[in-house]
């Protein structure tokens, strides 16, 4: 038995295999880890690890085993692993537009990257040039984004210049970062929105913009947000 002392409030002890058999130590009062002082805890892995029959066993991810199951029996059923969920990936719906009726645009924004935004601004000129006097822009199951400057950037095609788009604010309510929109709208008529539940994210934020800031019309489900 190898007996190792860390501190006078912490005392460790290691069995060692002796002849074929394994010693057993003798009885001593248990210690509640609640009463170890931070340099007890900074001592006690390197210490067993170092003086194990099996060091190798002792590995770190076998340490951060260790250390999971301990917080999680500490903290009870409050807190559960569970499995994760498996499924293919979704993928970025392609932005889509046509002319419906001859006067109105139909928009499907997709997944609101770069060359989309780049997308968009060209259709919307193309649809002014057309004459269209009302837009559909669908944004249901889009891949959720959250990107927030995403949508602002989306945003600024639809709102006026100058005008405040929405805010983020930390735990504090004090705010932290405000988007408005800095260029002139490439549209000024009428929005329809086609909403449902997968509406999420970058796209939820969108709709709530274009409700408030141009009186879009809303039709379909409750958002996911």
């Amino acid at each position: 038995m190898v007996r190792l002392f860390l501190s006078a409030s912490l005392t460790i002890l290691l069995c060692r295999a002796l002849c074929g058999q394994t010693s057993t130590p003798s009885p001593s009062p248990s210690l509640e880890l609640g009463t170890l002082t931070p340099a007890d805890l900074e001592q006690a892995i390197p210490l067993i690890r170092d003086h194990y029959v099996n060091p190798k066993a002792l590995n770190e991810i076998e340490l951060r085993r260790a250390t999971l199951a301990g917080v999680l029996e500490r903290l009870g059923p409050r807190v559960q692993l569970l499995p994760a969920k498996t499924g293919p990936a979704a993928t970025p719906a392609p932005f889509y537009r046509e002319i419906l009726d001859g006067h109105i645009g139909y928009l499907r924004p997709g997944d609101f990257s770069r060359p989309q935004l780049q997308e968009l601004d060209t259709t919307l000129r193309g649809f002014g040039g057309k004459k269209a006097d009302a837009i559909i822009l669908d944004l249901r199951g889009s891949v959720a984004a959250n990107d927030c400057a995403s949508a602002a950037e989306f945003a600024k095609r639809f709102v006026p210049k100058g005008k405040a788009l929405f805010s983020l604010r930390g735990p504090d309510g004090k705010t932290v970062r405000e988007f408005v929109s800095d260029q002139a709208p490439l549209y000024h008529g009428l929005i329809v929105l086609l909403v449902d539940g997968e509406t999420a994210g970058a796209t939820e934020i969108l709709a709530a913009i274009l409700r408030f800031e141009k009186h879009a019309i809303l039709i379909g489900q409750t958002t996911a947000g």
